[in-house]
């Protein structure tokens, strides 16, 4: 996922394997830094199974919301917008130190 941080744009891999793919990818772009630092750093600190597992209750109460929040929309006839709530909860996944943020917004 790429997104912006102020004016930097950031890179954000999930996995071991996918940052492998980024950086054997787009090796030049690494090539001034010392690549195995940066590749120990990235799955020792970003994507270790200890900090992937600390996001579990997160993830996992950020999803029943969505699954409820369709199920209340579908009975009532509404339509969904899955995108900006998938969106949503992966923003909350990510950036958030709870799960109060989409719950106190409300769907454009």
């Amino acid at each position: 996922m790429s997104v912006m941080l102020g004016s930097v744009p950031t890179i954000v891999v999930s996995s071991p394997a996918a940052t492998e793919l980024f950086l054997k990818t787009h090796d030049a772009v690494f090539a001034g830094r010392p690549k195995l630092q940066t590749s120990e750093y990235l799955t020792l600190h970003l994507v270790s199974a200890s900090k992937v597992e600390s996001f579990a209750p997160v993830r996992k109460e950020e999803l029943a919301w969505m699954v409820e929040s369709v199920r209340k929309a579908e009975t009532a006839g509404e339509t969904v917008d899955l995108s900006w709530k998938v969106s949503k909860v992966i923003e909350v996944i990510i950036f958030s130190d709870g799960p109060w943020m989409i719950k106190s917004n409300s769907n454009p």
